[in-house]
């Protein structure tokens, strides 16, 4: 029987990384020895710490699983351990679209299209962001009884077209703002695929731009690719999507943005710049010996953005210009080291004191920075920060509040 795929999965919670690597690695050069093409799919990351973003194993095989098993969830709280939602999955794969490609797939787990657990609003969103991420495309229930519904969304010959496309580039998140999500993937004919991903739980406008998702000049078409329907552009991309579904588009026109994707290596120390630890909050860098997984390769491009992890940009740290600054990556999203907190004080308020943060001007837009007293707040962490304000008659608490220049809420307890 001849074999043209097989699948080694490393279904224990035992052995190391390294161990892993060796095992794969005996495997790959026995199929190679065969002289026959045979596709290599591994799995490493169920029961273990997930090694996507700080290993490359397409060194290893020619597709690798970067989750745990996923089932017919839409999200849950699970960040590797069983079962996985649709959610949870692309959070750990999105990062990784830069070390996607020809030879070498990042590989979220077979698709649950038209199961029970998935409305069909998610399964739409799923194949389509499957799509998008350059992801191996395997139906995982019984195309004998599949409904009509879900065979036709494995059937959308546009997002197959999009999936396959020959330059195999996994599609980037270029935007995160939460509940909105933007993906971008560049096509060989110098087209990009363009989803729009609302993940709230109600309708909502998703918009970006041509430039934003790596195009320029104009005008340009877009191509509805669930419908096939056409309209112009002269840049602006946008859509009412329903809760938890996608919008997607083939933006043809203009030319691609100038973009290479490299390591960041220093000339003294010969050593890279990295994610520490593949952290996907704003705020972590570091110098560490250079290798070939996500967390160190940055894509620069021409209007001077270095990015990594896709929405990922490289920053000095503070605004720093003098030496030595150190940079750090920031989304704008997320408190960091450095944070700057924006408030509006009620006419006749003035700070006259106040712990934790550094306040100016004292009255009317106020800015509280941590300049002198070095605070993080990490993603999910709450801090304190507090002052005290003299006032000629309204004790209103401060309002329109930004955090690093993005809109926030805060929560605000006034004194007894």
């Amino acid at each position: 029987m001849r074999q043209n795929y097989l699948k080694y999965d490393w279904c224990s919670s035992s052995g190391t990384r390294d161990e892993q690597v060796a095992r794969f690695t005996v495997m790959r050069d026995a199929l190679r020895a065969t002289g026959r093409p045979i596709v290599y799919s591994i799995n490493p990351n169920s029961f273990h710490a997930i090694t996507g973003a700080t290993y490359n194993w397409g060194e290893v095989a020619d597709l690798w699983r970067t989750t745990e098993d996923m089932l017919d969830i839409w999200q849950n709280g699970n960040t590797n351990s069983y079962p996985m939602g649709v959610g949870n999955v692309l959070d750990v794969t999105a990062p990784l679209a830069a070390q996607s490609g020809p030879g070498h797939w990042n590989d979220p787990d077979m698709l649950v299209v038209g199961r029970p657990g998935l409305s069909l609003a998610e399964s739409r969103s799923h194949f389509a962001l499957w799509a998008l991420l350059a992801a191996p495309l395997m139906a995982g229930d019984d195309i004998r009884t599949m409904s009509a519904d879900g065979s036709a969304i494995l059937r959308n010959p546009r997002l197959l077209a999009v999936n396959q496309d020959q330059l195999g580039a996994g599609g980037r998140r270029v935007r995160d703002d939460g509940s909105t999500v933007v993906f971008a993937k560049p096509l060989s004919d110098g087209s990009v695929a363009v989803g729009l991903f609302n993940r709230g739980g109600s309708t909502a406008a998703v918009s970006t731009t041509a430039a934003q998702v790596g195009l320029s000049g104009g005008p340009f078409t877009l191509t509805d690719l669930w419908t096939g329907g056409t309209s112009s552009t002269a840049g602006q991309i946008s859509a009412s999507v329903p809760a938890h579904g996608v919008a997607v588009f083939r933006v043809s026109g203009g030319s691609p943005s100038s973009a290479t994707t490299s390591r960041l290596r220093g000339d003294g120390s010969g050593r890279c710049v990295e994610v520490d630890n593949a952290s996907t909050a704003a705020g972590a860098t570091v110098l560490l010996d250079c290798h070939t997984a996500a967390n160190q390769l940055w894509t620069t491009w021409a209007g001077g953005e270095i990015r990594v992890f896709g929405d990922k940009c490289l920053d000095a740290y503070n605004q720093g210009t003098t030496d030595p600054t150190r940079v750090i990556t920031i989304t704008g999203t997320t408190a960091i080291d450095g944070w700057s907190l924006a408030f509006t004080l009620p006419d006749g308020q003035t700070v006259i004191s106040g712990w934790n943060a550094d306040y100016s001007p004292p009255s009317g837009r106020v800015t509280a920075r941590n300049v002198a007293h070095n605070a993080t707040i990490a993603p999910g962490v709450s801090a304190d920060i507090g002052f005290q304000a003299a006032h000629t008659g309204n004790t209103a608490p401060p309002s329109s509040y930004t955090l690093n220049g993005t809109a926030c809420a805060m929560t605000v307890t006034a004194p007894k």
